[in-house]
C-alpha cells in the first residue's frame, strides 16, 4: 500500500471487535500493542511531502527526468514518517469514537534513513497509564512508537503522550 492512501492498516494484538469499540482510560492496559500492515514509501510520496512543506530536496528537481541513482539519494523526512504514523493510527480508530487529544511527543529519534521503496511497519505499545489527580475525568497514556523497515531495522522511535477520558 502506498503511504499516500489513508487506509486502515492497523491490526491490534487484542480481540478483533475492539477496533471500532469506544475505549477509555479504564479499558487500556500497559503492554497493549497496535501494529500496522507494511506501508511502502515511494519517491513520489517523499517529494510530495517535501513540496507541500516548501522543502523540496535539491537532489531531485524534475522527478520525470531523474536517474535511478538520484532517486536512491532521496531520503524521507523524519516528520513525514511521523505524519504517516499518526495518520495511520488515527484512521485505524483504535479508540473507536472516544475523543483523544495528542499532548506531545518525547525522545524522538530518527535512527536510519528511509529511501523510496522502503516498506515500513509501525508499532505502538502502551508503556504507561496515569489517571490525573487534579482532573479525575481523564488521564495520560504514554505509548512507544517504533517504525521498522523491511529488513527489521528500527528507523524511528518516539514516545507519544495522549489525553484519554475515563468511562463516564
Amino acid at each position: 500500500m502506498n503511504a499516500s492512501g489513508a487506509n486502515n492498516h492497523w491490526s491490534m494484538l487484542m480481540s478483533p471487535g475492539q477496533m471500532s469499540t469506544n475505549r477509555y482510560l479504564d479499558d487500556l492496559a500497559i503492554g497493549e500493542v497496535w501494529c500496522s500492515k507494511p506501508i511502502v514509501i515511494s519517491a513520489d510520496d517523499i517529494l510530495a511531502f517535501d513540496l507541500a512543506r516548501g522543502t523540496l530536496q535539491q537532489t531531485l528537481v524534475n522527478v520525470a527526468k531523474a536517474s535511478q541513482e538520484a532517486k536512491e539519494e532521496i531520503v524521507a523526512s523524519g516528520w513525514h514518517l511521523i505524519a504517516i504514523a499518526m495518520r495511520e493510527f488515527v484512521c485505524a480508530r483504535t479508540m473507536g469514537s472516544t475523543p483523544i487529544i495528542g499532548m506531545g511527543a518525547d525522545e524522538i529519534r530518527w535512527l536510519k534513513p528511509v529511501h523510496p521503496g522502503a516498506s515500513l511497519t509501525f508499532r505502538r505499545e502502551i508503556i504507561d497509564i496515569r489517571r490525573s489527580s487534579s482532573k479525575p475525568d481523564r488521564g495520560v497514556v504514554t505509548t512507544k512508537l517504533l517504525a521498522e523497515d523491511q529488513f527489521g531495522d528500527i528507523v524511528l522511535e518516539m514516545k507519544v503522550l495522549t489525553r484519554v477520558p475515563v468511562r463516564a
